[in-house]
């Protein structure tokens, strides 16, 4: 699956204290095709904008027709749209209600309420941003529930159309089945089957595609319409259901008081890795960073020495009221 932070330069390091905030995550388990069903909770962390708000995320993929992705809030400022901002990338706006509580619901085949998951935010940072004044009030890392998968695309039924199927899969699963793996186990472009990277087909019209280089504040997000799903995974994009780039519908509001903001993460074999990301101060805070008193990742403000500019590519949350795996 396509997991992958900011491609800036990491300094390594041991002994580091974990990251503020953890995640309650439900393994990606085997479904009955031999590929997985991701799930994925995540509980999203008040930022000192919206102190008293409270949040979750939730994720369920079975393939590249089947998968949810829901965006719960509570006690927010009533009356009032907030961008729902993945990777650097707006993918959608929240609306209260007159008492604070919103909700927004993507799925891969969206019906009149529902927006469009074209995207994968598993191993990404999810914000809501209040669309008028660019406070962030919630904010969350969405965890990666299998990264040993890749991408599968298997043919669909018996027959000669060229049509293609994606399942996520370990490569062996995706050979025995008789599938073609894209990408590789916690690679990037391709490794996720949203957008779909099998769907070569051109849709009835073009799709809209939306990317950012650095997936945080510090690069705008970029605009392209693609002929399918297929190109825009190529370039490692989010599909947004949107008529044209004019006005571009990736770029959220900017945040009020964007920073670079200095992250530790532990890795597998027991190291800590620092990582640079342009984010709000509040949203910094509330991730449990460090702001780095300048307002870009150039130059590798974190601590990294290897002379690379260092430019690439919570534990409060909300009421147990439903999510994306139980609705219609």
């Amino acid at each position: 699956m396509s997991r992958q932070r900011s491609g800036r330069t990491i300094l390594r390091t041991v002994g580091c204290a974990a990251l503020v905030g953890a995640a309650v995550l439900a393994a990606g388990t085997p479904s009955a095709g031999g590929g997985r069903t991701g799930r994925v909770k995540q509980n999203l962390t008040a930022t000192s904008m919206a102190p008293d708000a409270r949040g979750k995320a939730r994720v369920l993929v079975r393939s590249s027709s089947s998968g949810k992705f829901a965006v719960i809030a509570k006690r927010l400022t009533g009356n009032t749209q907030y961008d729902v901002i993945v990777a650097g990338v707006k993918v959608g706006a929240l609306h209260t209600s007159p008492g604070g509580s919103g909700r927004i619901l993507f799925k891969t085949r969206p019906g009149p309420r529902h927006s469009l998951l074209g995207f994968d935010p598993r191993g990404h940072r999810l914000t809501l941003r209040d669309a008028d004044d660019g406070d962030d009030v919630l904010v969350g890392d969405i965890p990666d529930d299998d990264p040993a998968s890749v991408a599968c695309c298997l043919p669909e039924g018996d027959d000669d159309e060229g049509e293609f199927e994606c399942e996520e899969k370990s490569p062996e699963e995706c050979t025995a089945a008789g599938g073609t793996s894209i990408g590789v186990p916690g690679g990037t472009t391709g490794a996720s089957c949203l957008p779909n990277p099998c769907d070569t087909t051109p849709p009835a019209d073009h799709v809209v595609c939306c990317t950012n280089e650095s997936h945080d504040d510090e690069s705008e997000a970029e605009c392209e319409t693609q002929g399918s799903e297929h190109d825009c995974a190529e370039e490692g994009g989010a599909v947004v259901a949107a008529a044209s780039c004019d006005p571009n519908p990736c770029q959220g509001t900017p945040p009020s008081n964007a920073a670079a903001c200095c992250l530790s993460e532990h890795e597998d074999d027991g190291e800590v890795e620092m990582e640079c990301e342009v984010i709000s101060a509040e949203a910094c805070s509330a991730a449990g960073g460090t702001a780095a008193g300048v307002a870009s990742c150039h130059d590798d403000p974190c601590g990294g020495d290897d002379g690379d500019d260092g430019h690439g590519g919570g534990d409060d949350g909300g009421d147990d009221d439903g999510g994306g795996e139980d609705d219609d």
